[in-house]
Parts: C-alpha cells; structure tokens; sequence
C-alpha cells in the first residue's frame, strides 16, 4: 500500500473505547434494542432480588431467632435490612460488571495491543507486535465517525477502531475520516458495490455527499 496520498496514525486504544466500541456497535446493529433488553434485564434483577431473595433472607434471619418476638424481630430485620441490601446486591451488581469486563477484552489481546494504521488507495493496513492485517477496501461495510472514535467495520459487529484521542488534534482525526471515505468510495465507484451489496450508512454517505460537492465546487 504504497502511495503518496497514504495516512498514518499509530494506535493505543483502551478498555474504555472497548466498551465505547461495543455500544456503538450494538446500538448501530439493534437501533436502541439493545437498550430495552438491557433495562428490562436489570428489571428482572431487581423484581427477583427483592421479591424472591430478600423474603429468602427475611425467613432465614427469623430462623436464626426463634426466641425473639415478632415485633422484635420485625424490628430488628427493618433496621439491617438496609446495610443487608448494599452488602450483597451492589457487590454482585459489580463483581459481574467487571466479570463481564475481563471477560470482552484481553490485556494481551487484539484489541488493546498498541498498533500502526495505514489507510491509501489500496485499503487499510494493520501492524501491531503479534498481529498483521490488509483490508482492502471492497472489504468494508461501513465508516462511522462518532464523537469518540472512527470505526471502520468489516462486520456488523467488528471493525477497526481509531480513539480520536490518538490524534493530535479534531483536525487531524478530520482529515484521517475524510481520506478513509474517499478511499473507500473510490473502490465502490470502481466495484460498483462491497460484498454485502448494502448501502452505505447514513452519516458516511452524508459525509461522501458533501466531499463530492466540494470536490465538484473547486474543480476538481
């Protein structure tokens, strides 16, 4: 991928564009789905832990009292109940957060593996320690610039991801966006289509709209 017009960014993304990442994704991939299925999961949580564990709980603590009264009881179980909810639901709540973290992203992975990105006329290549990768353009299916990062995706669901926090400055991540679309819409132009024959998404076509009518407007 040699040519004049070549750009370089070197790379070190982190766990925190990882989850930025996955959102992105799946918000783009579901259009908000992901989002109810989340809400009503932590629902579910909430309406079993306290409608199914916390009596569990209550009961046990009777138990463990058989002497006390009921009053007494009631008013003792009132006053831990408390404590007893942040001692055992919001670890939980934590221990599977950060379960769920380690789980997606390895320290020693692909992703947070700090890289050389290039992008010409011929695609996008990838050079990190353990990895080495040649996309060519009729490859992607679509570039999504967002207020953090730009994603080139070769799948619903994965791409090449470039932390605006990379760049020296929003300029450069401009330019970086607007080169990598005039790439990858030159090889369109030339194939006619990439191999999903999807369309491009909203913001990239918008984007190749408006870098056309520049084009068109200066003369070139």
């Amino acid at each position: 991928m040699e040519d004049n017009n070549a750009v370089h960014i070197e790379i070190a993304c982190t766990e925190n564009d990882f989850d930025k990442f996955v959102w992105h994704a799946y918000k783009k991939r579901y259009r908000g789905k992901s989002l109810i299925y989340t809400v009503a999961l932590y629902l579910i949580v909430f309406f079993a832990y306290f409608y199914a564990i916390l009596p569990l709980l209550e009961n046990l603590f009777n138990a463990l009292l058989p002497d006390v009264s009921d009053n007494n009881r009631k008013t003792t179980w009132g006053l831990i109940q408390l404590p007893l909810i942040f001692l055992t639901l919001f670890p939980l709540i934590n221990f599977c957060s950060k379960y769920k973290k380690n789980e997606n992203v390895d320290k020693n992975g692909y992703f947070l593996a700090p890289a050389n990105i290039s992008i010409g006329i011929n695609g996008l290549k990838y050079d990190a320690k353990n990895f080495e990768s040649i996309l060519k353009w009729h490859g992607v299916l679509s570039i999504d610039d967002t207020k953090d990062m730009i994603i080139i995706y070769v799948d619903t669901l994965n791409g090449y991801v470039i932390p605006k926090h990379n760049f020296k400055n929003d300029q450069e991540a401009a330019h970086f966006y607007e080169q990598a679309i005039s790439f990858w819409q030159h090889s369109k132009n030339k194939t006619g289509k990439n191999p999903w024959g999807q369309p491009t998404d909203d913001s990239a076509q918008a984007a190749i709209t408006t870098q056309d009518k520049d084009n068109n407007e200066s003369g070139i």
